[in-house]
Formats: structure tokens, sequence, C-alpha cells
């Protein structure tokens, strides 16, 4: 079966240009180890493409922290949900114990690894090169099994005259619901950080917040449209048909002249998402259509390329809260929003 998986994944590589595979075996050896990096080597040996190997292991020796995750498993996973608990916990910790007879922890330096052990006590990297290698342990060293919400939404709608920036009226009860939304939802005296983008619209909707943790940074900057930007879309159609059209061709990796595509964008904002993952307390996040589109993408696990086409309402708080399965959402609108402001 082992083999056969290798032979699949190396021909997902060559035959449909696959750049990252997730080799899952239901034990691993030290005897596996030295096979998968030596089918690898034997692959370039053959003019293929080179393949980096990364290993990860999740160890747990923790009682308290096992029994929990088991509890986990058994509560959410289909092959346990349904069964009697005492009955499938026996099971289940016999297939531990049947595991661990079999399992090799690696030894070997000269390969690259990276162990988590007992959710993030201890991290142990080894021969970490390259970009991708160094996100992929950034990220390990992120994310946690802690619960806690993080909202996310546009800022209010606002109006400019005669120089002066003022919320219309749907926009002032936005950011004055705000506040009062927030502190049902959060739970008791709990912290909440906002971060913002350091427009004035942004700044100005979280004016009302109590809260005094506010962090404003321009990685949160919607999407540069250089030489478009202040332009509506019907702007551009009208006036630069061919931006237009190459924008309607491909809108995630069509750059606007001297300015940003949606994947520049996504790159921008990885720093921050890995940021958001670190977190253990609420969050607020403040932001413009363009990068509301990325976050929400990323958070619902969506194919990101697809993110230009999202269409995310105004005036309202996207819930999304950590759970063992994912992030879940619910949608609170918390007031009406003009469509043509």
């Amino acid at each position: 079966m082992t083999k056969r998986m290798l032979t699949d994944m190396f021909e997902w590589f060559d035959q449909e240009n696959g750049e990252v595979a997730i080799f899952i075996p239901w034990v691993t050896t030290h005897h596996l180890q030295k096979r998968i990096v030596s089918r690898c080597h034997q692959e370039v040996n053959r003019g293929k493409k080179k393949v980096e190997v990364l290993f990860v292991e999740n160890i747990c020796d923790d009682p308290s922290i096992l029994m929990e995750n088991m509890k986990v498993k058994l509560k959410y996973a289909p092959e346990w949900k349904d069964r009697p608990l005492k009955e499938s916990m026996q099971s289940l910790q016999t297939q531990i114990v049947k595991y661990q007879t079999k399992f090799d922890t690696i030894n070997d330096d000269s390969f690259s690894y990276v162990k988590i052990i007992n959710l993030r006590s201890k991290v142990i990297c080894n021969g970490i090169f390259g970009h991708l290698p160094s996100v992929i342990t950034t990220f390990l060293m992120s994310i946690h099994i802690g619960i806690r919400p993080v909202w996310l939404t546009t800022p209010a709608q606002f109006t400019h005259t005669d120089g002066q920036l003022s919320a219309t009226d749907d926009g002032e009860k936005f950011r004055r619901q705000l506040p009062l939304f927030l502190q049902k939802r959060l739970p008791n005296n709990s912290d909440l950080i906002v971060f913002t983008a350091p427009d004035k619209t942004s700044s100005k909707t979280v004016e009302y917040l109590p809260w005094t943790h506010k962090i404003e940074t321009p990685v949160l900057n919607l999407l540069s449209a250089g030489v478009c930007t202040g332009m509506s879309k019907a702007d551009i159609a009208n006036k630069m048909p061919e931006v237009w059209q190459k924008w309607r061709k491909d809108p995630y990796h069509f750059r606007f002249p001297s300015g940003e595509s949606y994947e520049d964008l996504v790159y921008r904002l990885d720093p921050f998402i890995l940021q958001l993952e670190r977190f253990t307390v609420p969050v607020l996040v403040v932001v413009h259509d363009t990068v509301l589109q990325v976050l929400y993408s990323y958070f619902k696990n969506q194919d990101v390329t697809q993110s230009p086409l999202l269409h995310l309402p105004k005036h309202t708080i996207i819930e999304l809260a950590s759970a063992r399965t994912g992030w879940t959402e619910k949608s609170f609108p918390l007031a009406k929003a003009e469509e043509n402001i």
C-alpha cells in the first residue's frame, strides 16, 4: 500500500504539476523514513523534478492532553461518534498502544523535520531551509487548540462633504451598535484585540469601542489599484477597457498598472494570518472589501483564487469561532448599507 501511495504521489507531481503533497502513512518507522527520502533521490536521478522532504511529527505523551484529544476525537470523528463512549474509549486506547509499538520517532539529523510535542509545549526543528519549509514550520508553531472568536467586518459607510468625513445614518448606527454587540458576545472579562487599516474610515469605525488595544497596520490596506485608484468598476470599463478586460479574464492574477494583484495581496497578508492564528484571545479585524475577501477565504478553507468574486455584505459582523474541526461561521447584520456610496 505504501509503495502504491508513493508511486501515485510522484505521478501526480509529474503529470499534474503537483507542488505540495501530504503523505500520511498509518505508522512511520526508520525504514519508511529512509525509503521515502531514497525514493525522492531516485526520482531526481531519473531526470524528474526535485522533491524536498519535510517530516512532521505530532507527539503527545501528556496523559491529560491525550485524554482530552481522545474525547474530542470520539465526539466528532464519524467512525466513533455514534458508538458507546466506554467501548469507543477502550478501542481507541488499544489502537494507540498498538501504534506506539510500531512508531519510530525521527532521529536522523540528515533529514529535515519538525516535532510538535504536547501542543507546542516543545518544538524541535532540524534542517529547515527555504521558503516553504520555513512557512510550514512557522504555521505549525502558531496554531493551537484554544477556542476563541475572530470577528471580521468592513468599515462603516462614510461620505466626504467639503473635505469632511461624515458617517451616513446607517454607518453611524453600525459604529454605535458595534461595541454593544461585542460586549454581548465576549466571554466574561475577556480582552479584545482590534486590528484596522490606517485609513480614517477604519479608525473612525472603532472610535466608540472601549477597548484600548487597537492596532493600525498598513498590512491591512486595501488592494492597491495603482493608476485605477478611486475609480469604480464602471469607470475602469469605460475609460480603460483593456485593463477591464484583463481583470475580468483573471481577477486573481491580474496586477493593476502600478498597483497590486490579489495574489500580491495574499502574500502581503500571510504574516498577519499567522499572527491571527497565534492569538488565544478574541480579535476584531476591520478591513476593506478586498482584504476581507482574502481573510474570509482563508478561514473558511475556500479556494483563494476565487476570492475576488466573493460578495460580503457591509455593516455585518462575520463571527468565526475556532473549533476542533475548523471554523464555524455566524453573520450578524447591525445596520443597512447604501450600495452606491
